[in-house]
């Protein structure tokens, strides 16, 4: 079992999708809060939770792997601010068309 541990400061206050893409077992954790994990997977999967984030503020960031035998990629963190749903929705629905 490998385990990463790190400080993540945000620059972008937001909420975000906050995850990682691996092959195998893994856990993601914030400050010692879950937020995502996956049971051997079947190849590499994405695996996210949503976290808001405050820019400038410190977050102990926690992540434990184990490859399968057969994994083709390493591990890597993934994330994506969320776009508000009113902007997701588009022009044309904001004007009821």
């Amino acid at each position: 079992m490998v385990v990463w541990e790190a400080a993540l400061v945000p620059q972008e206050t937001g909420d975000y999708n906050f995850g990682l893409r691996g092959d195998g077992f893994f856990r993601v954790s914030l400050n010692g809060e879950p937020i995502t994990m996956a049971f051997n997977t079947n190849g590499a999967e994405t695996k996210l939770g949503r976290v808001h984030f405050e820019a400038g503020k410190f977050y102990a960031l926690k992540v434990q792997y184990r490859l399968n035998s057969h994994a083709s990629e390493p591990p890597r963190l993934v994330w994506a601010k969320r776009v508000p749903e009113s902007d997701a929705r588009g022009r044309c629905c904001r004007q009821g068309r």
